[in-house]
């Protein structure tokens, strides 16, 4: 319950600044839309949690620990789904993160749902 308050405080933050929102919805130019989009639910988790790894400058990432108690900040997220973007082709915003998907299996099962961003 202490992330969900967390998530709270950090969209009130946000609500204040401007130009995250706009970083996140830019399109990606000049690349080709050739990722595999259709992936199965272990592997939509594999991959994000290499993203978060690698943003977040961890060894490992479990898939259950929630984004803020793995050290996750406000340019983190944005960093984080700027790469599911480029990668997954897939779209989520900063709300939706810090709501809905602060944990890499409730942003895979999120995700899954979603159109590519392509279409």
């Amino acid at each position: 319950m202490e992330s969900k308050n967390n998530a709270n405080e950090f969209l009130n933050r946000m609500a204040s600044t401007t130009g995250a929102a706009e970083t996140i919805h830019q399109e990606v130019g000049g690349e080709s839309s050739t990722r595999k989009t259709d992936l199965d639910a272990l592997e939509f988790e594999q991959r994000i949690a290499e993203i978060w790894k690698e943003i977040l400058d961890l060894p490992a990432v479990d898939i259950d620990t929630d984004f803020f108690e793995l050290g996750g900040d406000s340019i983190q997220a944005v960093q984080i789904l700027y790469q599911i973007r480029v990668q997954l082709d897939r779209e989520l915003s900063l709300v939706e993160l810090l709501q809905d998907t602060l944990t890499v299996r409730s942003m895979a099962a999120k995700l899954r749902e979603l159109p590519s961003s392509a279409a």
